[in-house]
């Protein structure tokens, strides 16, 4: 959502060498904010059904003194229901001290229910803001919305738990909701992260059973930026090209994905001598802070040593065996941005 950049500029007042001062540049409002004269649908009624959409309007009737310079509306579900958009309005009949303010929304058949204006928002030439529910001064009007044979759309990952820089399937089916049947030959949008802004990734239709589905690995098409995969991916039905500026989807489903860090080691040597010690080094991708050094002692692991890990991923590792025999090592990186992971278990014989 945009918004108008508000800032008030105030001119002190500055002592002149003659005793004489500046006066404030900007004049005086001639009034408060914008209000509401007058709010009202387009419609006081629609029925929308399957995955298609519907355009609404919304007006306002904002009056001011000053002039209005800007307006916003946001409408949302009274009953419970999903919607929830902002539609940026224009004047379209009358001035700027007295006129219709109007925008569009989007409706779908999962939007079923009642629609009102949650919340108008208006800025006048003197930088004075109108933020308000509209009910509490008086407007209150309702748009019924009838939605029949809704969509349902999953979306999962082919695996539960992904190793980064590992190819995976982000897939689904799109089906009838009420009836459970396959819905075929519809576009599906595959976004990357959880916000409109971010970048569709590929696009693909539902097959005859409903199906459908996006490779994230070489060769499936997908852009340089999604891969490796780490982030959170969206399946949208997007409706008109300018629905995700209004929040607006005919269906959606968006996933997070459980990647661990790719990590291994490897020891300089495998056999010391006690009182002597090994390296033990490797790399981390994506780079990690912090590696540790775990020893099974008593059958539980637990951390004898850490190191910084390199910019460049790589890492080293002292171990300082206590004890003779066949100990086993490991090593463990924490992460925070995703999950993380251990190396396969190092033998080292300690004699």
């Amino acid at each position: 959502m945009n918004h108008w950049k508000r800032s008030i500029i105030v001119l002190s007042a500055v002592a002149m060498l003659s005793g004489l001062s500046m006066v404030e540049a900007r004049a005086d409002s001639l009034d408060g904010p914008p209000q509401i004269a007058r709010l009202q649908f387009g419609n006081s009624a629609i029925s929308v059904s399957g995955v298609d959409f519907a355009t609404v309007s919304v007006s306002v009737r904002l009056t001011d003194q000053d002039g209005v310079i800007g307006a916003e509306v946001s409408v949302d579900s009274a009953t419970g229901g999903r919607t929830y958009e902002l539609i940026p309005l224009t004047l379209a009949l009358g001035t700027a001290n007295d006129g219709w303010w109007t925008g569009t929304f989007y409706v779908g058949s999962l939007d079923n229910g009642q629609l009102r204006v949650s919340n108008i928002e208006a800025y006048d030439t003197q930088q004075n803001e109108l933020s308000a529910d509209p009910a509490a001064s008086g407007f209150d009007p309702r748009m019924m919305v009838t939605g029949s044979d809704p969509p349902s759309l999953s979306a999962g990952f082919s695996s539960s738990l992904i190793t980064y820089g590992d190819a995976v399937w982000f897939k689904g089916r799109l089906t009838h909701k009420n009836t459970g049947a396959p819905w075929a030959g519809i576009p599906i949008t595959v976004y990357g992260g959880d916000d409109p802004c971010c970048p569709a990734f590929k696009r693909v239709r539902t097959n005859s059973d409903g199906y459908w589905g996006v490779y994230f690995g070489p060769g499936g098409g997908v852009p340089s930026v999604a891969l490796p995969l780490a982030q959170q991916l969206g399946a949208v039905i997007t409706g008109p090209p300018d629905a995700f500026a209004k929040n607006f989807r005919v269906a959606e489903n968006w996933k997070w994905p459980n990647v661990r860090v790719r990590v291994w080691a490897t020891m300089t040597q495998s056999s010391i001598r006690l009182g002597g010690t090994t390296t033990i080094w490797g790399s981390v991708a994506p780079s990690a802070n912090t590696a540790e050094l775990q020893r099974l002692i008593s059958g539980v692991w637990k951390t004898v040593v850490a190191a910084r890990v390199h910019s460049t991923g790589r890492y080293y590792l002292t171990a300082h065996p206590p004890i003779r025999g066949y100990l086993r090592y490991r090593v463990y990186i924490p992460t925070y941005s995703m999950l993380g992971n251990t190396t396969k278990t190092l033998i080292l014989h300690v004699y």
